[in-house]
């Protein structure tokens, strides 16, 4: 139960920084992926079927305010199949390191970008791909890598505090 909320808090609170707070932070267009930092983040710690909700939760919130015209769940799909995707490699990867989740983020801020750029622009017929990539790919990338290095450790404590406080409430139930 304690977790859920803290999730839900942490969705919460990425959402804000994301739509608010960053944007005082950004460079030109480009501002950090707050949004992207939680999901990778608790997709690596916790799993695919927490990465999964964490992922939809988080999309559907930016999709109820920040849609796509009038469709919702763009936002939603995309952050719920990267937690799944990226929750996989759980159990895989010596999550201690921090190369491995700011490389992880790095590569999914990259196929988030480029996925919502083709059902976004490229649908529409804006074909300046070119100038997508070097205004807002790769800043936003740049941005998110850097915030990453110092977040993940948050989430990293925060994610090993709950799983104490878990493992000490089922000695006491035993």
């Amino acid at each position: 139960m304690l977790r859920t909320i803290l999730v839900g808090m942490l969705i919460i609170i990425s959402y804000v920084f994301q739509t608010t707070f960053s944007m005082k932070m950004s460079f030109g267009v480009a501002a950090p992926n707050m949004i992207m930092i939680l999901v990778c983040s608790y997709a690596l710690l916790r799993g695919k079927k927490e990465g999964l909700l964490v992922g939809f939760f988080s999309g559907l919130l930016i999709d109820l305010f920040f849609g796509y015209y009038e469709v919702v769940g763009i936002n939603a799909f995309l952050y719920m199949m990267i937690g799944y995707v990226v929750g996989i490699f759980h159990d895989i990867w010596y999550l201690q390191d921090i190369l491995i989740p700011v490389s992880v983020v790095a590569v999914c801020e990259f196929a988030y970008n480029f996925i919502y750029y083709i059902i976004t622009f490229l649908i529409r017929n804006k074909l300046d791909v070119v100038h997508y990539i070097k205004t807002i790919f790769v800043p936003e990338i740049v941005y998110t890598v850097f915030l990453t290095v110092f977040i993940y450790r948050i989430f990293m404590f925060l994610n090993k505090k709950l799983e104490e406080f878990e493992m000490r409430g089922k000695e006491e139930v035993d």
